[in-house]
């Protein structure tokens, strides 16, 4: 059994500008089957009860972490509570395995020194042990320092099309990091639906409905989990992230659902994912 969802989701909890109620409306508006609404420093989302199913959508509230510095970001998954900020990586990634938070490195190959009011946060400490996985594409990440002159501001009317894919860099160093534990690999759409001020206009840029429209993470899980109460299928989603058992894709390219990996030994033997 296939589902397709968003990950990496800010709201109005911290700096975002769409309420969760919204941002589930508008994941089952584009097809998506779960949203996993990460707010800086915060579990104000699953505090106020908006974990559960909206509709068909399944709605999980975990939190984006930092460190003291404001680097290191951290997507922490399944986790009751907020760490405390003076934590270093290994310790807070330790405190949330301790929690039994699945967690993930966010946009960690992240690099853009042009813009003061939005300068990079990258993960610095890669000799940490005991993470979940890794976020090979962060869309946000990459729109942003698409932005690089003047006329690269087109992307602002286009926002889409000019996504590329993962840093082949930090693809290199995934692949040196499952030679020797397996690391997960998800995609994050950072979705944060920025308002600009130009003049005495309004212009919201990268409209949530079309942040829902590009990088998405495809899971393969052993049964519908529509058909469980929610605590069993908020499990089973973040046990498929945890284990990598799914795919990324770009939306804007074209529909990836349905996509079948085979993997077939010296002997001819298949086996398939799921």
């Amino acid at each position: 059994m296939e589902k397709c969802g968003a990950v990496h989701l800010h709201t109005i909890y911290s700096d975002g500008s769409t309420s969760i109620s919204e941002m589930a409306a508008t994941a089952s508006a584009v097809g998506l089957d779960f949203i996993v609404v990460t707010d800086h420093m915060t579990l104000a989302g699953k505090t106020d009860g908006h974990e559960g199913f909206a509709g068909r959508v399944a709605v999980i509230v975990g939190y984006e972490h930092n460190d003291c510095e404001l680097k290191n970001h951290y997507l922490v998954v399944g986790g009751n509570r907020v760490m405390d900020i003076s934590l270093s990586p290994q310790d807070f990634i330790d405190s949330a395995r301790k929690d039994g938070a699945a967690g993930f490195m966010a946009h960690p190959a992240e690099a853009r020194t042009y813009f003061k009011k939005y300068p990079s946060y990258p993960w610095t400490e890669w000799n940490v042990e005991g993470f979940d996985g890794i976020e090979l594409w962060n869309q946000m990440s990459e729109w942003v320092e698409n932005l690089k002159s003047v006329g690269s501001y087109i992307n602002l009317m286009f926002p889409r099309r000019y996504l590329r894919g993962p840093d082949e860099g930090l693809l290199k160093r995934w692949d040196e990091m499952n030679l020797k534990r397996f690391v997960s690999g998800i995609g994050g759409v950072d979705a944060h639906t920025y308002v600009y001020k130009i003049g005495p206009f309004r212009v919201r840029v990268f409209p949530l409905k079309v942040e829902l429209k590009c990088v998405r993470t495809h899971l393969y899980l052993p049964e519908d989990y529509n058909t469980m109460n929610y605590k069993s299928a908020r499990e089973t989603i973040i046990e498929a992230l945890r284990n990598g058992r799914g795919f990324i894709s770009n939306f804007r390219r074209g529909e990836a659902a349905g996509t079948i990996f085979k993997l077939v030994d010296s002997d001819g033997s298949v086996f398939l994912p799921g």
